[in-house]
């Protein structure tokens, strides 16, 4: 059974579903993506749909993405980059909802892994499982790629065009992709907001431990090379999987691939004992 709700933080509404409830086992967390994308991430929700005899699970839509609401121009100006940014929302959100965070698994979707990142280095989540699907790799060259999909528009916009929005979302129609480049001037005006603090940024603060166990999902035709995520699960400790037949967001073709990985991974580390955690407050 899934719920749906709305919650207020700073004056920006936000919608998130959960799954499962009731049922025991640790909290499954469906991170989103801080990329700007113009239709509900449901793809988010069904994995947590696929595991719901196994756990109880949280997804929240982020900002400017389907039901929740867009911010103002200068939302994200203080926090320094749009993942810290979203890290602290979505503490927030954990906070006033009061879920339990000990020994939680979590699943995270491409920009939604540095946010899982940032807040495991900021000690609010201890994971027992972090899966990282299109993790995007970090390498010298992660910046001008990133940047290479985006075309600098008079004043420093962050801009798509439909060939390079397509890279994530080959169906995107050209509405689609207006609606996104208006919802990504307010989450990126004249670029004075990074995406990632990216001279400082490394996975989990450089400490992979904090996060558990480690699994990266790497799409067959992601925009990301294979190679790349086979250094990135190398420098984490972390299991690599391939999806077959996959873009680089879930589709109606690809889900049952994703599911069945997320899922096996889910059993196996439900199998283990539950660890002892101290959060950050806790005598």
């Amino acid at each position: 059974m899934t719920s749906e709700q709305f919650i207020d933080i700073d004056g920006v509404r936000l919608r998130y579903c959960r799954t499962g409830e009731g049922r025991p086992g640790p909290l499954v967390l469906a991170l989103a993506p801080c990329h700007v994308a113009p239709r509900r991430p449901s793809g988010l929700l069904r994995m947590l749909q696929a595991v719901d005899d196994l756990a109880p699970g949280l997804a929240i839509e982020n900002v400017c993405v389907g039901e929740s609401s867009d911010v103002p121009l200068d939302f994200f100006a203080a926090d320094g980059s749009l993942t810290q940014g979203t890290a602290r929302l979505f503490a927030a959100v954990f906070d006033r909802l009061g879920v339990d965070l000990h020994d939680c698994v979590v699943f995270s979707h491409c920009g939604g892994c540095w946010v899982a990142s940032q807040l495991v280095a900021d000690l609010r989540l201890k994971p027992r499982l972090t899966v990282l699907s299109s993790a995007p790799p970090l390498s010298q060259g992660m910046r001008a790629r990133v940047d290479a999909l985006y075309t600098k528009h008079p004043g420093g916009l962050w801009q798509y065009t439909p060939e390079q929005y397509r890279v994530f979302q080959p169906w995107a129609s050209d509405a689609d992709i207006a609606r996104a480049n208006e919802r990504a001037v307010r989450l990126c005006p004249q670029r004075t907001v990074e995406i990632i603090p990216w001279d400082t940024f490394r996975y989990f603060g450089g400490a992979p431990a904090r996060a558990g166990r480690i699994a990266i999902l790497h799409p067959e035709h992601d925009l990301f090379s294979l190679e790349s995520r086979q250094r990135l699960a190398e420098e984490l400790g972390a299991r690599l999987h391939v999806v077959p037949g996959a873009w680089h967001d879930p589709d109606e073709d690809s889900h049952p691939a994703w599911m069945a990985l997320f899922r096996q991974e889910l059993i196996e580390a439900l199998a283990q004992p539950r660890t002892a955690v101290r959060m950050p407050g806790s005598a």
